[in-house]
């Protein structure tokens, strides 16, 4: 399912009726071109119950698939008593936010989870993998941080750490000023606001692809593998002079590993699989790296249609011999 923030709704303050407006989750919202729009000609109107809430985000491709479902459903919303710096679902406030989905499973089953049934992560999975020939990287270089057990915890923790700061940085950014506020990535309000703690090549990524965000942080579940998982961001992406969907992975490691993609696809193959009944997408997986020291500060790693899908087919064997030798995952590794 494609998901984006409905825009607008913040920054227009005519409309009070609107602002009082509650939603009904799983409802749906009419997708209306309005080609007369002195800003904006693709502009695409989101309605509700007849209220005119706001736009689909001003990407092309997003707002020519929104006028070719027509229809779309209610998948959140959210109030805001301070123009946007804090939210709840109390209805205190006006209403500031409304997420939109786009298309639907063909077996719901398959990537929504049933309430209750829990799945191992990918990245649990994963672990089973090792790619140095002795310990994993990441083990190795925290044993070179410290003097005891303890401090290899430790030095594991402050990691784990470092790596949720920045992904909670980037979604938080993207939310705010891209879905929430309508502005440019690189905005010189947004830049001013929101930008700490995030790394100085993610800007730079972003720019040399012209990355568009559609979604973030979003949870896939392949039942045929029994696998969760969930991507960083879904976007619109520019690769080699070609228009691509994209699903993106942010790692603080030094550099993209084998690992790293075979997580990525498996993200992307689930993905996919959710759309290709209905849309023909080019779609590709990204792993971007921000440990690095080189000029760009980031490295990137991009897999593409032929080499996600052979991915895939590694993490299925792989969960086969977990499956046959009876591995039981503990509750941490599952979601």
């Amino acid at each position: 399912m494609i998901t984006f923030g409905v825009r607008g709704l913040i920054a227009d303050t005519s409309n009070d009726d609107v602002k009082t407006l509650r939603p009904v989750v799983g409802s749906a919202v009419k997708l209306v071109a309005e080609p007369d729009n002195k800003h904006d000609k693709n502009a695409v109107a989101v309605y509700w119950n007849n209220h005119k809430l706001g736009y689909v985000p001003s990407i092309k491709t997003l707002q020519e698939t929104s006028l070719h479902h027509k229809i779309g459903t209610v998948l959140s919303y959210g109030y805001t008593e301070d123009g946007g710096n804090n939210w709840n679902d109390e209805h205190k406030g006006k209403l500031g936010s409304v997420k939109i989905g786009l298309g639907k499973a063909e077996v719901e089953d398959d990537f929504s989870p049933a309430v209750g049934q829990l799945k191992p992560r990918i990245s649990s999975i994963l672990n089973y993998l090792n790619y140095t020939g002795n310990v994993d990287g990441l083990i190795r270089w925290a044993f070179q941080n410290a003097d005891s057990f303890d401090g290899y915890k430790d030095a594991l923790q402050k990691t784990a750490d470092k790596g949720s700061e920045v992904h909670e940085a980037i979604e938080s950014y993207i939310k705010d000023n891209v879905f929430r506020d309508g502005l440019d990535i690189f905005d010189p309000k947004a830049l001013e606001l929101g930008s700490k703690n995030i790394p100085e090549g993610w800007f730079n990524f972003m720019k040399k692809y012209k990355v568009r965000p559609i979604s973030l942080e979003e949870r896939l579940v392949d039942s045929q593998l029994g696998i969760t998982g969930q991507y960083d961001m879904l976007a619109y992406i520019e690769h080699k002079g070609v228009e691509k969907v994209a699903i993106i992975d942010w790692k603080t490691s030094k550099k993209v590993t084998n690992k790293h993609r075979l997580q990525c696809s498996f993200y992307v193959n689930t993905w996919y699989k959710n759309v290709s009944k209905s849309e023909s997408f080019n779609t590709v997986g990204m792993v971007v790296a921000f440990g690095g020291n080189n000029k760009q500060g980031y490295s990137c790693g991009i897999v593409e249609s032929d080499e996600w899908q052979n991915y895939y087919m590694v993490v299925s064997r792989l969960k086969d011999a977990l499956d046959i030798l009876g591995v039981k995952f503990p509750m941490e590794a599952l979601a």
